[in-house]
């Protein structure tokens, strides 16, 4: 399986997990709900059709559209994408990715071509598949962050109920 890795850099979040660190708190459960966060606002994305910032996924086009039942982007007839998702954690650090392998491919996009040829000669993909991207951290994201580490740090400060 290849992996792909989007780093999520955000720093008033790297801010506040350098101060709960330095409290020498345990970030697990930290890491933990930060995944809950990110796969449950990816898994929006799909209903959407939209991507982090807000863009708003490319059509497929009438070749696609032709042999799927679903005309959404992104959504098969197995809906494998949307809903192969999932995150590790531990205490530092979360990791959100695709199960699928061809999750790249649609976060990305891919040129006519970019992996080769079938044995017949047919290029892959057979044709330029735009960038949909679906994993990455919404402004909305960062916020719902930034309230979970706020809450965490006055939690073990013992200024919240």
């Amino acid at each position: 399986m290849a992996t792909i890795t989007v780093q999520l850099d955000s720093a008033p979040v790297n801010q506040l997990l350098s101060q709960i660190e330095q409290a020498g708190l345990d970030l697990t459960s930290v890491f933990k709900n930060i995944g809950e966060i990110l796969l449950n606002s990816t898994r929006r994305r799909f209903e959407v059709g939209m991507g982090p910032l807000g863009e708003q996924w490319a059509t497929n086009s009438p070749v696609t559209l032709a042999n799927k039942r679903d005309p959404r982007p992104l959504i098969g007839d197995t809906r494998s994408l949307s809903t192969q998702i999932s995150y590790t954690s531990d205490a530092d650090h979360v990791l959100l990715a695709s199960l699928m392998e061809y999750g790249g491919t649609q976060q990305f996009g891919a040129k006519k071509g970019q992996y080769g040829q079938t044995r017949h000669g047919v290029p892959l993909p057979w044709g330029d598949i735009e960038a949909r991207p679906f994993i990455g951290l919404s402004p909305e994201d960062e916020e719902d962050i930034l309230d979970l580490l706020e809450r965490y740090l006055a939690r073990a400060a013992g200024t919240m109920d």
